[in-house]
């Protein structure tokens, strides 16, 4: 995956997102692995369409599918969890995150955390955000996150 094209893409094409999920928990410091780009954007037709264009730049197709097909406004105008493999790798691209998908991206980037990893500077969900979300969705490698993340949060106090 490189993260550092996917995120300077979307970020030249102003799309309004906050990075969640297995980069989220890395920039915050802990030390695990993930292969994609979780990104939570904001429901807005501009802003769809920045993703859209975003995604024909990264030359974006749906995961998994042997059609190839592009993402088009319609795909993307929605709450669902839209995967894309891309040249820069692997982004799922969230209209929502939590258990039944209630938390959007207006919830999340009241608190988000400006960071910078791989030479670009995005938004980046608040640690005690993604603690909740990791935690409410129980999978082992969430689990695994979140005590990472509380550890880290208690050495910094």
């Amino acid at each position: 995956m490189n993260f550092r094209l996917g995120l300077e893409v979307l970020v030249r094409h102003r799309v309004e997102f906050v990075v969640v999920g297995g980069v989220a928990v890395v920039a915050h410091g802990a030390n695990l692995m993930t292969r994609d780009l979780d990104i939570l954007y904001r429901l807005e037709d501009t802003n769809v369409e920045r993703l859209v264009s975003a995604f024909a730049e990264l030359g974006a197709v749906a995961y998994g599918d042997p059609r190839n097909l592009p993402f088009s406004f319609a795909h993307l105008n929605n709450t669902g969890h839209h995967l894309a493999d891309t040249k820069a790798g692997r982004i799922d691209a969230l209209g929502s995150i939590g258990l039944r998908g209630e938390v959007r991206y207006e919830t999340v980037a009241v608190d988000a955390v400006e960071m910078s990893a791989f030479g670009v500077t995005f938004a980046c969900i608040a640690i005690d955000r993604l603690i909740a979300i990791k935690t409410e969705l129980g999978r082992p490698r969430d689990r695994l996150a979140v005590m990472e993340l509380e550890a880290l949060k208690k050495l910094r106090g």
